[in-house]
């Protein structure tokens, strides 16, 4: 499964990532291991603006954004990039089901 943020909740980012390589660079930024996990990574964020230059580097480094309801972290990458506060594309993954995943690359409305 690829790298994904998982949640964008408050002051909170969790993070999936299974690649070693990567969870070092998570870990670099300031990410930390979530309590009981081996493929979490969790960060609290203090505004906004953090939030939103969080996005742009998770996006660099190819994470892709979970979509969803209520907020999801797409979602917000989404509102931002209307805002012209991130900019375009980004990766958006959902599920249909249990391990059954799949991503698109999201490039925006034209508008």
């Amino acid at each position: 499964m690829p790298s994904y943020v998982r949640a964008a909740d408050g002051d909170r980012l969790v993070l999936c990532c299974c690649d070693s390589r990567l969870a070092a660079k998570l870990i670099e930024i300031g990410f930390s291991i979530a309590a009981a996990s081996t493929d979490q990574y969790e960060m609290t964020i203090t505004d906004e603006d953090e939030k939103i230059a969080l996005f742009s580097r998770l996006k660099d480094l190819g994470l892709a954004f979970a979509g969803g309801k209520s907020w999801s972290p797409a979602e917000l990458f989404e509102l931002y990039a209307e805002e012209e506060k991130l900019t375009y594309p980004y990766m958006e993954i959902t599920w249909s089901g249990p391990d059954k995943w799949q991503i698109r690359e999201i490039s925006g409305t034209g508008c």
